[in-house]
């Protein structure tokens, strides 16, 4: 990585990586709007949509425990 000694010198070199997860997963709103839109899809209420763009937040939390 060219920004390899850098980012050990500054100690993030964890976080730099992690950009490697955003450029290939999206963001974490890009992910909500997906779940919203999937849950719009199924023909969900807009009250209906929020919930699965909450229970999306809950599953993607635990995952990293």
């Amino acid at each position: 990585m060219l920004i390899e000694e850098d980012a050990g010198i500054l100690c993030c070199l964890a976080e730099v990586e992690g950009v490697r997860d955003i450029v290939s997963g999206g963001t974490s709103a890009s992910r909500q709007r997906a779940s919203r839109a999937g849950a719009e899809a199924q023909g969900e209420s807009d009250k209906d949509q929020m919930r699965a763009v909450v229970a999306h937040l809950i599953e993607e939390f635990h995952a990293d425990l």
